[in-house]
Order: C-alpha cells, then sequence, then structure tokens
C-alpha cells in the first residue's frame, strides 16, 4: 500500500511536472497556451483538405450543369461526407432538394460557397427561431435546402438553381450569401493559368488530363501532407490527451512544422503544371490590369444576381442577396492577438479579398437600385469582440453563424418594411 501510494504521487508530480514544462514551451514559441485557441487550431486540419486535395481525392467530383458538386459515391468516404450526408445530387444535406410549397410551411434555400453551406449547418436553427418570432411565420413548418458548396462562384448558383427549377423544385424564399469567392478565387487560382475567369476553381485541375508524372506527384504530396495533419490533430483530439497542456505542445510543435511542409507542396503544385487545353482554359482571359480584372468580376456576381432576382420572381420565389462578412472587408472585427493569428496570413486569398470588396460594395448599391433585396454584412461582427474566426480565409465558428443568422432574420423581417415573401 505505501509502494501503491508513493508511486502514485511520484506520477502525479511527474505529470505536473510534464505540464508545466507544457506551458513554458507554449510560451517559448510564442503562444500562450489557451485550449479554446487550440481547438481553433486544430479545426481546419480535422475538417479536411484544400481545393488541390479535394479535387485529387475526388471529394468534388465535375457535374455537367453545375460545374462541381460533392461526390456522392458510397465508395469514396470524403471529409464532407463523414460530417454531414452527401445526397445523390451532390448537396451536403439531409434530404434531396426537391418539396413542394404548402400554406402551412417556409421552404428556403441557402446559396453560395463554403461560407454559404456551413450557414447551411450551423446558422439555420437560429435563422428560424428568429423568424417564428413574427407572426406570417409563427406556425409555419421550416424545410430548409442546403446549396451552399465549397467553392462555389458565380454563376454557378445561378446555374444550380435553373437546373433544380426545371427539376421541379419548388421554393419560397431563396439566400445568396457570397462575394469572398467572386473576386479571391479567380486571381488566386486561375489567372496564373489563364483559366477563363468565370469556369469554376481550379478548373483545370479537374478537367485535364495529367501527362506530366511530376505535377500528379506535386498534387499527391499536397493531399499527403495534409491527411498527414489531420491524422496529427485527431490523434490529440482523443481523451484525456485533448485536455493535457503538454501533449497539446507536442502536437502543436509538430502541426508548425507539417505546415511549412505543406506550404512547399503547395507551391510546387502551383508551379507544375501540365500544357493545359481548351477544355481547361476556355476562352481564356486577357485583363490589362487589376482594376478592370475586379471589374469584370464584379459585373459577372451582379450581372448573376439580377438573373437570379428575375428567375425566382417568374417562379414566385423572394429572392435575397447577402455580401458575406470577411476578415479581409471593413468595418473590421476587434480581435485579440489569439484570434489575429488565426484569421490572417499567408492564405494566398487575403490580398485579393481586400483588393475586390470594395468593389463588391459598390456595386451592391447597383443591386439595391435595381430593386433587389441585397444586404451588406461585412459590418455584422464589428462590435464582437468574442473569437469567431477559424481560419486566414474566409470561416467562422457557430456563434458567428448564429451572428449572422439574426442579422438575415432582421433583414428579412424589418428592412423597409418590407414582406418577407415579397
Amino acid at each position: 500500500m505505501r509502494k501503491t501510494i508513493y508511486y502514485s504521487i511520484m506520477g502525479a508530480m511527474f505529470c505536473c511536472f510534464l505540464e508545466i514544462l507544457g506551458y513554458f514551451g507554449f510560451f517559448l514559441i510564442g503562444e500562450p497556451f489557451d485550449r479554446t485557441f487550440i481547438q481553433e487550431l486544430k479545426e481546419p486540419s480535422l475538417a479536411g483538405g484544400s481545393a488541390i486535395s479535394q479535387t485529387v481525392s475526388q471529394a468534388v467530383v465535375v457535374h455537367p450543369f453545375q460545374g462541381t458538386v460533392y461526390s456522392a459515391d458510397p465508395l469514396r468516404k470524403t471529409d464532407e461526407a463523414e460530417r454531414y450526408p452527401i445526397t445523390k445530387y451532390g448537396f451536403s444535406d439531409k434530404a434531396e432538394p426537391f418539396f413542394h410549397k404548402r400554406p402551412d410551411q417556409l421552404i428556403l434555400a441557402v446559396m453560395g460557397g463554403s461560407v454559404a453551406g456551413i450557414f447551411g449547418k450551423e446558422g439555420v436553427e437560429t435563422l428560424e427561431g428568429e423568424l417564428k418570432k413574427s407572426p406570417p411565420f409563427s406556425k409555419k413548418k421550416f424545410i430548409f435546402v442546403n446549396l451552399g458548396i465549397g467553392g462555389y462562384k458565380q454563376p454557378q448558383q445561378l446555374m444550380t438553381l435553373t437546373y433544380l427549377l426545371v427539376q421541379g423544385a419548388e421554393f419560397d424564399i431563396v439566400l445568396n450569401i457570397d462575394g469572398f469567392n467572386e473576386v479571391a478565387l479567380y486571381p488566386a487560382e486561375n489567372r496564373a493559368s489563364g483559366i477563363y475567369p468565370w469556369f469554376p476553381r481550379r478548373w483545370h485541375v479537374k478537367v485535364q488530363e495529367m501527362k506530366d508524372p511530376n505535377a500528379m506527384r506535386n498534387l499527391l504530396e499536397v493531399v499527403l501532407w495534409e491527411e498527414r495533419k489531420k491524422a496529427w490533430a485527431a490523434i490529440f483530439e482523443k481523451a484525456p490527451i485533448k485536455y493535457s497542456v503538454s501533449a497539446n505542445f507536442v502536437w502543436r510543435v509538430f502541426d508548425r512544422r507539417m505546415n511549412l511542409y505543406l506550404e512547399r507542396a503547395q507551391e510546387l503544385a502551383k508551379s507544375s503544371q501540365s500544357e493545359l487545353r481548351y477544355q481547361a482554359v476556355g476562352p481564356g482571359a486577357d485583363f490589362k490590369d487589376d482594376d478592370s480584372m475586379y471589374r469584370e468580376l464584379t459585373n459577372i456576381w451582379r450581372r448573376s444576381s439580377v438573373e437570379l432576382f428575375k428567375l425566382c420572381r417568374a417562379h414566385g420565389i423572394a429572392y435575397y442577396h447577402f455580401l458575406q462578412p470577411n476578415q479581409y472587408a471593413p468595418p473590421y472585427k476587434p480581435m485579440s492577438e489569439r484570434e489575429h493569428k488565426i484569421a490572417y496570413g499567408n492564405s494566398g486569398y487575403g490580398q485579393f479579398a481586400e483588393a475586390g470588396y470594395p468593389y463588391l460594395k459598390n456595386a451592391g448599391q447597383e443591386l439595391k437600385a435595381e430593386g433587389i433585396h441585397y444586404f451588406d454584412l461585412t459590418g455584422v461582427f464589428k462590435n464582437v469582440e468574442t473569437p469567431l474566426y477559424i481560419d486566414n480565409c474566409c470561416h467562422f465558428n457557430r456563434l458567428g453563424n448564429e451572428i449572422m443568422a439574426k442579422e438575415i432574420a432582421h433583414s428579412l423581417l424589418e428592412e423597409g418594411g418590407k414582406t418577407p415573401l415579397s
């Protein structure tokens, strides 16, 4: 018994010593330990890979009308399918997107890229609760249809709605939440390869036949390091080590090292591309300068929204367009040093979002002048000090989606005294 007590005490003291070393280790690397901060750092790795990784693994596949959709292949265990069901039409949702209007229910579709897709999972419950405070909706049965797919940019939303409507889908309200992808993805991913600006993101990787073994090897290298980061983070998500300071310090040290290898692999993947054929580049593009590029990217975004509005009006659907918030677009969210490290960095997209958002804001006023229910959400987090952003691209956590849901509900119910279903 004495030996048991002795070794127990010694073991506890040793564990305490390791934990103290863990705190000291975080101090040395300039990241004071915080469990919430560590969890937010792990989330991007646990969530899955980049556009390159999704393409190579075929998590996102080519679609003849929508450009791309999530793979519904039951043999392909994608990250998205593991977290949320993938319908046979390639959307991340609980059911297929086909419902019929009834007086006692409200069919509400959410469209856009990954921010819209995440909102369709984490924000709609709050949106329903806010809308039900209004008498016209208090007794309605809400049906949310999640049409948001990672990487979508106009005119993919327009093509998607058209494709579904001709198949008989019916909606009461369509919410289009977009903007970031429209101005950031083309200059960051497609421009250097001469891809037509309106083609989906990384279209050349999706459709081009890979003849250069080095190019494929470099793409696979990106996938390899993303899978290693995911597996490494998953190990330290298991209890009890997920609560250990020293264990999380070990995870962080090696994760930072893997980030360096991943960034190098991503650069090699970008630089080693085969000669691209017409099916990959389309008509091409020849912008004389960045100003002309952003103007044209914004024009497509604006015209696509106008066409969505006309299409919805013809089918008796209320259309609402929201410019999504982003950390690179003012008014800026107040951030702690911890959140700032997560939200900003060498993402490859931030500089283009920062340059492109002013064009979107100006074009948004033109949409309002044309009678479209358009709302600028870039200031929705300007007074929120609580950490929201989970990466250096554009995504925020559940609380951020709930805050955005309340603002969207307010826009639907209060702006100008308009009827939400008009």
